[in-house]
């Protein structure tokens, strides 16, 4: 039953809201997030002290469906570089992580998931909702503070 006059209704932009919940917008505003996280890396990582720096590439205006971030090891270490790949596919974002502790088979996909009786839309790793710092927290977190305690010590101990 309708309960309200139009002019005291809240109404959702459910239009707005859904065509956001599309891969190729998911994308956009994860490489923004990913930028930005990538940019504090830059200036607060406990790796930096050691030599080692952030690099986001391409700029998603040269490239609009892949995205790269590498943490790049300074050449007096045995540590390798690595590289997390964001690839944007028809039905998902997928983010190829090597070396991640939590994927051994190396990538995991985030996808969007539209909600018609929330009006919301809801980006899905593995069934589980996350909001976008959480995708980013969970592609690169590993890279910014390593982990497990034995990578951190090859790392952050002395060489």
């Amino acid at each position: 039953m309708y309960t309200c006059l139009m002019n005291d209704c809240q109404q959702t932009n459910w239009v707005a809201t859904r065509a956001a919940c599309f891969v190729p917008h998911v994308f956009g505003d994860l490489a923004e997030v990913v930028r930005r996280d990538m940019e504090e890396a830059n200036r607060v990582s406990p790796l930096l002290m050691r030599g080692f720096s952030f690099f986001v590439s391409p700029n998603p205006e040269k490239q609009q469906n892949r995205l790269e971030v590498r943490r790049s090891a300074p050449s007096s270490t045995s540590v390798a570089d690595i590289v997390v790949t964001f690839t944007m596919t028809t039905e998902a974002v997928r983010i190829d992580c090597p070396a991640h502790p939590n994927y051994p088979k190396g990538f995991f996909h985030v996808r969007p998931t539209w909600n018609p009786s929330e009006g919301l839309c809801s980006l899905q790793i593995n069934g589980h909702a996350h909001d976008l710092w959480q995708i980013s927290q969970e592609a690169l977190g590993y890279l910014i503070f390593p982990q497990p305690p034995d990578e951190a010590a090859v790392i952050l101990g002395t060489f």
